[in-house]
């Protein structure tokens, strides 16, 4: 679907992001997440502890949209692969909350903008769906294979562009306002405190839906590209063409 076919319809509700409801969900989620603390110093038992002051402080928060995010803590991780370390930020427990909360809200409408060529960060979809897939395309008679990757996909993320394509979908302006607080982050290495300017953090609850409406142009490019080609996309920043063809796919702690 074209951005901007829905501008003015089914945009999220601030009522249905603040309600308790979907804030409790949102924690769910947090909790089944785990994950590390944040740069406040906040663990996920810490705050599950002090649960309903905490929820209260979102929900007013959100209310009154005087919501700010705490700087993003980075630190190093070893990849799997042993090709050397990547950067994770990861926000406060706190964040991770609200940002679970926009997700809810929020995801079905991101939903509608993706292409079934992709399979990356998306509810229903796996690894092995995207290896069905490949499959598929080979019983049809497709042999040769492109598997191409984009070198840090996250940290090239133009803002500007993500900008344009966050304001076409015609989300709530508060909820595309949050979503402008976390691309352009403050992130906090232990030493100094900068903001982001260019990518998204890898370790924000929404940077692999932001990643995928990024991604989404290459994805409607490539299918537009010619007859007889597939293109399936796994992760952000990995492309499986098969004869000029598509894959994606990635994901956390406690």
């Amino acid at each position: 679907m074209a951005l901007g076919d829905r501008a003015q319809a089914g945009t999220p509700a601030i009522d249905q992001l603040t309600s308790r409801k979907t804030l409790y969900r949102a924690w769910q989620r947090v909790w089944e997440n785990g994950g590390c603390r944040g740069a406040d110093g906040v663990t996920v038992g810490r705050f599950r502890d002090r649960l309903e002051w905490e929820l209260d402080s979102i929900q007013d928060s959100l209310i009154r949209q005087c919501y700010r995010p705490v700087p993003l803590l980075r630190f190093e991780v070893s990849k799997r692969d042993g090709a050397g370390p990547r950067h994770l930020s990861v926000p406060s427990v706190r964040d991770r909350v609200v940002q679970s909360a926009v997700y809810l809200v929020a995801g079905e409408r991101f939903e509608e903008e993706m292409e079934d060529s992709s399979f990356a960060y998306r509810k229903g979809r796996s690894v092995r769906d995207a290896v069905a897939a490949i499959r598929d395309l080979r019983d049809r008679g497709y042999r040769w294979v492109l598997d191409a990757d984009i070198v840090a996909c996250f940290d090239r993320i133009d803002h500007g562009l993500l900008f344009d394509r966050l304001h076409r979908l015609g989300l709530d302006p508060f909820v595309e306002r949050l979503f402008h607080l976390w691309i352009e982050s403050e992130v906090y290495d232990g030493r100094s405190v900068r903001t982001l300017t260019r990518g998204i953090p890898q370790g924000s609850v929404v940077s692999p839906m932001l990643a995928n409406l990024y991604l989404d142009q290459l994805d409607e490019d490539l299918a537009a590209a010619g007859a007889g080609r597939r293109a399936l996309r796994g992760r952000p920043g990995a492309a499986v063409r098969e004869r000029g063809g598509r894959c994606r796919g990635p994901r956390a702690e406690r």
